[in-house]
């Protein structure tokens, strides 16, 4: 069982925040309870917030031809754009990538 603690963050519950603690198992949350404990993860008081998701984005493309005229190469505009989006909380992204520029990266190839 893979088990980690994290204690003294601001959990944001749908019905309220509470300053808590945090139990995930085997990658699911298995309790959350309000206070502190001794040992953990020491949150500081910080926000502990799940990830968003990206349902439908474009960003990749502007990422991959930012101007007219200028392609990035697809390994770097890639790292780019996930910089970007997990900057910004986004943790899980579902890119809309058109045929267009697919067949565009065919002819670059």
């Amino acid at each position: 069982m893979n088990e980690q603690i994290y204690t003294n963050y601001r959990l944001q519950l749908p019905d309220q925040e509470l300053l808590g603690t945090l139990v995930v198992r085997d990658g699911l949350i298995a309790d959350i309870q309000p206070g502190i404990v001794s040992y953990g993860q020491n949150g500081q008081g910080d926000y502990l917030l799940p990830g968003l998701i990206e349902l439908h984005t474009d960003n990749l493309e502007r990422c991959m031809s930012p101007r007219p005229g200028i392609r990035w190469p697809l390994e770097a505009a890639a790292v780019y754009h996930d910089r970007d989006l997990a900057s910004a909380g986004i943790t899980t992204v579902c890119d809309a990538i058109s045929q267009l520029v697919m067949w565009r990266l065919a002819l670059l190839a």
